[in-house]
């Protein structure tokens, strides 16, 4: 299985980015088999008996607010990231380009009309589909549209895994 994995995230397709090659393919290995892939999952169980709005958190410059990455690593985004977008969090000093700006506004008005409706679908924002469909919430590249989890996350591969 370690062979399969390293050929499925070799570090050199990593290289360019700043970091650790060897370091940045490990990370998406924790990334899709702890995290994405283990959540879909849960999401197509809960979809069964209750609507679900999937989303994924997908901003590559996420500020370190918690200050646990070396300078030279990005964490781009991981898990809890998204929360000082949300949230004012006492002790932490979070400073917000204004795409990030605009990103936070949008989230917080998705969280807001969840809390009060069960669906964060509100006029002005781009629509939010029921999973199977995914929201990607981002700054930048694409901004907030929908993705392709299990494929961005190799699911197939690690569902097939033996």
């Amino acid at each position: 299985m370690a062979r399969r994995v390293y050929v499925r995230y070799p570090p050199r397709a990593y290289s360019g980015q700043s970091g650790s090659p060897a370091a940045l393919a490990w990370a998406a290995v924790g990334t899709d088999v702890g995290w994405v892939c283990p959540t879909l999952a849960a999401d197509r169980l809960l979809a069964r008996h209750v609507p679900v709005f999937s989303f994924e958190f997908a901003e590559p410059n996420v500020p370190d607010f918690l200050g646990i990455f070396p300078k030279d690593y990005p964490p781009g985004a991981f898990h809890g990231s998204e929360l000082p977008l949300l949230f004012d969090i006492e002790g932490t000093s979070v400073q917000l380009d204004s795409a990030q700006r605009n990103l936070s506004e949008s989230m917080i008005i998705y969280w807001a009309a969840f809390a009060a409706q069960g669906d964060p679908n509100k006029a002005g924002l781009p629509r939010w589909p029921r999973f199977p469909a995914t929201q990607s919430l981002d700054s930048a590249r694409g901004g907030i549209s929908q993705t392709d989890l299990a494929a961005g996350h190799q699911c197939r591969f690690w569902a097939s895994r033996t």
